[in-house]
């Protein structure tokens, strides 16, 4: 259940961060905050904001993307109110669940995957590679019923670090 919410989510952000704007090379980072689901991150530039809603058994979840492209990656965050879709299961499997989703979707091959924790929530941290030699770096989290994902293609780790360094929950 779980990785079909990843997948159908998956759908609807990759082609938002592939879409992304570019100011980097101007040097303006951007902290962006979104009220509506609690956070704030630091992107190259303003972020391009998309919404798409996709049906999981029969409940719609709509899935809200701000996303940046700089000439050093593609940043992204994505978040999905999950409400009563995904029943209560220990936050460690429903993590991992998502990102067997994330890198199958992706037809991906998983590279690193370790535990962290980010402001006070249990989170996976790491690295999967497509076929075309891409790598993209992911953060994975649930934040109460807020599934919560980081992506971003940097070849630098130190930029994708700090790109998920700078994630701060407001509420």
């Amino acid at each position: 259940m779980v990785a079909i919410v990843a997948l159908a989510i998956l759908a609807v952000a990759l082609p938002a961060i592939q879409s992304a704007l570019d100011d980097l090379r101007n040097g303006n980072v951007v902290r962006y905050s979104s009220a509506e689901a609690g956070y704030s991150v630091e992107f190259p530039g303003d972020p391009q904001v998309t919404r798409a809603t996709t049906i999981v058994n029969g409940h719609s979840l709509e899935a809200v993307t701000a996303s940046a492209q700089s000439n050093r990656g593609v940043y992204a965050v994505t978040t999905v109110e999950l409400g009563s879709v995904v029943q209560a299961e220990d936050a460690q499997s429903l993590i991992q669940s998502t990102v067997v989703g994330l890198v199958q979707e992706n037809g991906g091959q998983l590279s690193e995957n370790r535990t962290v924790t980010v402001a006070g929530e249990q989170a996976a941290q790491g690295v999967f590679s497509i076929e075309t030699g891409r790598d993209y770096h992911f953060l994975v989290l649930y934040r109460g019923s807020t599934q919560v994902i980081l992506l971003s293609t940097m070849n630098n780790l130190g930029d994708s670090d700090a790109f998920v360094d700078s994630l701060r929950f407001t509420d």
